[in-house]
């Protein structure tokens, strides 16, 4: 990327030690180890889908892209 690029994308989703820690600490918080067939059937799962993208946006500073965070109903 040249100089003109570097200055015009967002600078929080820059790679750096600090948000390669923080991202592993989000996949860990928010991974399943493991995804059955019957989990695709709880309401559960897009609950924890959600407020697991609400973070990740949070952490890349990206604000609200998804419909549900500018709905307002992140977390349910």
């Amino acid at each position: 990327m040249n100089d003109a690029e570097l200055a015009a994308f967002n600078q929080n989703t820059r790679m750096s030690d600090s948000l390669f820690t923080t991202l592993n600490a989000w996949v860990d918080k928010h991974y399943r180890d493991q995804l059955l067939e019957k989990d695709l059937a709880d309401p559960q799962l897009l609950t924890e889908s959600r407020t697991a993208l609400d973070e990740l946006t949070q952490i890349l500073q990206l604000g609200s892209v998804y419909p549900f965070q500018r709905e307002g109903r992140c977390h349910g």
